[in-house]
């Protein structure tokens, strides 16, 4: 197998398993490299991993709460486009701002 076709059939597994999941190997790999060298950060990612999820959350639970009529799934067209980039931005928002707090 050459190794054109070997990059295509991984390239074909990620797309099949989302864009995210490229981010959130490569944070495990540098997680695996990290843990070795200096052991006292993995608590700090963990931490901050959370931090950043629980934030997420939140931003997807303001969204809900504010803008129950507008929910995405029941949107069309230029509706839905603005939903999810509004939805995005909340989620994005609160997650930079618990990113700022220690």
């Amino acid at each position: 197998m050459s190794l054109k076709n070997r990059f295509t059939q991984l390239v074909a597994q990620f797309d099949r398993l989302g864009h995210m999941a490229i981010w959130a190997v490569l944070s495990l790999v540098l997680l695996l490299i990290v843990a070795p060298i200096n052991p006292m950060l993995v608590g700090s990612y963990l931490w901050a991993l959370c931090k950043i999820c629980a934030a997420a959350s939140l931003g997807y639970g303001f969204d809900w709460a504010a803008f129950r009529d507008a929910d995405p799934a029941h949107a069309e067209g230029i509706e839905r486009a603005m939903a999810l980039t509004r939805r995005a931005t909340l989620m994005a928002a609160a997650m930079i701002a618990s990113g700022l707090i220690g």
